[in-house]
């Protein structure tokens, strides 16, 4: 199996490649319509801030981008997500959606960028979607906007059809300042609300369970890097007005379908301050 690198934004990138490969190397047997056999996720790594407390749950809820969820409609996703330590820095504008990310997931880089379009936004070599033109807060409705324009609908419950590769089910959320944050230079702003690159790389651990058991062949890790001459093309700024989060999962190395997904992401960053976030997909 070959691990593809993957680049800092496109969280769930070398994870979905990790599981496609796994499928097609060891899922050719099974049955789709219970989805065993095939390969899916390490388990999350345990809190490296062992002198921080964890602060009560939030709740971030998706549907922002004009979807149901009252009068009948679907019911909505949500982030659940648990502060630890005192971040400068916090999750936004949470959605849940199927869409077809294609043969090998070749369609996930064309999926991001829709919802997160130039000029505001452009491709970058080490960090997928990076910052574009200079724009105004606030961030936390960025994605909203892209999944409108798109046409997606936010729900957490999916019909097996829309799980299936190569169709999957695409989570994406914002990382903003939290209040109180510092201010300083950005590729949006000369001065205003910024996660400093002082406090990066944050490390990032995804794993992917079922009736709590890992799913073997989800899990992934890597690190979110500052806006500094390190990159290539480079920055000189002081850190990031807020940078976008990404992840897809499928339905076919589920243990048993009907069943649900709990996808579970642990972000640190480098003073050990950081969030323990969780969401679900259900295959009905």
């Amino acid at each position: 199996m070959t691990m593809i690198p993957t680049r800092s934004f496109l969280l769930g990138l070398a994870g979905s490649l990790l599981f496609a490969s796994a499928v097609g190397c060891g899922d050719s047997d099974s049955d789709s319509s219970t989805g065993g056999g095939g390969g899916s996720t390490t388990a999350t790594s345990s809190a490296t801030t062992s002198t921080t407390s964890a602060t009560t749950t939030a709740s971030t809820t998706g549907g922002m981008g004009g979807s149901g969820g009252t009068g009948g409609g679907p019911e909505l996703p949500t982030l659940d997500s648990q502060k630890v330590g005192n971040p400068l820095w916090e999750p936004v504008d949470y959605h849940q959606f199927s869409v077809e990310l294609g043969d090998g997931f070749a369609n996930f880089g064309t999926i991001t960028a829709a919802l997160l379009p130039p000029p505001n936004h452009v491709d970058h070599p080490d960090l997928g979607v990076g910052p574009g033109a200079a724009h105004a807060g606030p961030y936390d409705d960025e994605f909203a906007a892209g999944v409108l324009a798109e046409g997606y609908l936010d729900k957490k419950s999916y019909p097996q059809a829309e799980g299936l590769l190569p169709f999957g089910v695409m989570s994406v959320f914002m990382i903003v300042p939290s209040a109180g944050a510092p201010t300083g230079s950005s590729p949006d702003s000369a001065s205003g609300p910024i996660i400093p690159n002082t406090v990066f790389p944050i490390a990032v651990t995804v794993g992917a369970y079922q009736d709590d058991m890992e799913l073997d062949g989800y899990g992934f890790g890597f690190e979110v890097p500052p806006l500094d001459d390190a990159l290539d093309p480079p920055f000189t700024v002081d850190g990031h007005s807020h940078f976008p989060m990404f992840n897809a999962v499928v339905f076919d190395g589920m243990s048993a379908i009907p069943g649900t997904i709990e996808t579970r992401i642990q972000m640190t960053d480098a003073n050990g301050d950081g969030w323990n976030l969780t969401y679900s997909s259900s295959a009905l």
